[in-house]
Protein backbone atom coordinates (compact mmCIF):
# COMPACT_ATOMS: atom_id res chain seq x y z
CA UNK A 1 0.00 0.00 0.00
CA UNK A 2 0.80 3.57 -1.17
CA UNK A 3 1.30 6.46 1.48
CA UNK A 4 0.55 9.86 -0.30
CA UNK A 5 0.36 13.17 0.93
CA UNK A 6 -3.05 15.26 -0.22
CA UNK A 7 -1.09 16.85 -3.19
CA UNK A 8 -0.66 13.04 -4.39
CA UNK A 9 3.32 12.73 -3.58
CA UNK A 10 4.25 9.27 -2.77
CA UNK A 11 6.38 9.01 -0.01
CA UNK A 12 5.85 5.93 2.10
CA UNK A 13 5.16 1.97 1.22
CA UNK A 14 3.63 -0.29 4.13
CA UNK A 15 4.33 -3.77 2.89
CA UNK A 16 4.44 -7.90 3.81
CA UNK A 17 6.64 -9.98 2.62
CA UNK A 18 4.58 -13.27 3.85
CA UNK A 19 1.03 -13.41 4.38
CA UNK A 20 2.30 -14.72 8.12
CA UNK A 21 5.42 -12.01 8.23
CA UNK A 22 5.34 -8.55 10.40
CA UNK A 23 4.09 -5.21 8.45
CA UNK A 24 6.58 -3.03 7.84
CA UNK A 25 6.72 0.56 7.01
CA UNK A 26 9.40 2.48 4.38
CA UNK A 27 9.77 6.14 4.15
CA UNK A 28 11.37 8.46 2.59
CA UNK A 29 11.73 12.11 2.81
CA UNK A 30 10.77 15.02 0.47
CA UNK A 31 14.57 15.84 0.01
CA UNK A 32 15.75 12.39 -0.62
CA UNK A 33 13.04 11.99 -3.36
CA UNK A 34 13.64 15.61 -4.90
CA UNK A 35 17.36 14.88 -4.79
CA UNK A 36 17.84 11.38 -6.70
CA UNK A 37 14.14 11.12 -8.64
CA UNK A 38 15.87 12.32 -11.49
CA UNK A 39 18.94 9.88 -11.23
CA UNK A 40 17.32 6.64 -10.10
CA UNK A 41 14.22 6.07 -12.49
CA UNK A 42 12.62 4.53 -9.75
CA UNK A 43 12.42 7.05 -6.61
CA UNK A 44 9.24 4.81 -5.30
CA UNK A 45 11.78 1.52 -4.98
CA UNK A 46 14.00 3.48 -2.82
CA UNK A 47 13.56 4.50 0.69
CA UNK A 48 15.47 5.57 4.01
CA UNK A 49 13.40 4.84 6.90
CA UNK A 50 12.15 1.25 7.90
CA UNK A 51 9.85 0.52 10.69
CA UNK A 52 8.31 -3.14 11.70
CA UNK A 53 4.73 -1.29 12.50
CA UNK A 54 3.54 -5.26 14.24
CA UNK A 55 6.20 -4.93 16.98
CA UNK A 56 5.88 -1.09 16.97
CA UNK A 57 5.26 0.31 20.83
CA UNK A 58 4.30 4.30 20.00
CA UNK A 59 0.68 5.52 18.76
CA UNK A 60 2.31 7.24 15.46
CA UNK A 61 4.96 7.27 13.60
CA UNK A 62 6.71 10.63 12.19
CA UNK A 63 6.41 10.65 8.38
CA UNK A 64 7.39 13.65 6.01
CA UNK A 65 5.10 15.51 3.63
CA UNK A 66 5.73 17.04 0.54
CA UNK A 67 7.17 20.70 1.60
CA UNK A 68 3.53 21.96 2.03
CA UNK A 69 2.53 19.48 3.85
CA UNK A 70 5.34 19.03 6.22
CA UNK A 71 5.89 16.46 8.90
CA UNK A 72 3.08 14.71 10.11
CA UNK A 73 2.12 12.43 12.35
CA UNK A 74 0.81 9.24 11.20
CA UNK A 75 -1.78 6.89 13.67
CA UNK A 76 0.17 3.26 12.96
CA UNK A 77 -3.18 1.80 14.07
CA UNK A 78 -5.01 3.06 11.24
CA UNK A 79 -2.56 2.49 8.90
CA UNK A 80 -2.26 -1.07 9.39
CA UNK A 81 -5.67 -1.53 9.66
CA UNK A 82 -5.64 -0.07 5.59
CA UNK A 83 -3.33 -2.25 4.76
CA UNK A 84 -5.39 -5.19 6.26
CA UNK A 85 -8.39 -4.04 4.55
CA UNK A 86 -6.42 -4.22 1.37
CA UNK A 87 -6.68 -0.81 0.57
CA UNK A 88 -3.83 0.08 -2.02
CA UNK A 89 -3.97 3.52 -1.38
CA UNK A 90 -3.77 5.61 2.11
CA UNK A 91 -3.68 9.15 1.57
CA UNK A 92 -2.52 11.96 4.62
CA UNK A 93 -5.15 14.85 5.12
CA UNK A 94 -3.47 17.95 6.44
CA UNK A 95 -6.11 19.59 9.06
CA UNK A 96 -5.94 23.24 9.55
Amino acid sequence: MKIYCQHNGVFGVVYQQAPEADVKLRLRTPRWRNRHAATLGHPEERDNSHWNLTQWTRPTVTANGCRDCGPREIVVRDLVAAFEAGHSKYVLRVVL
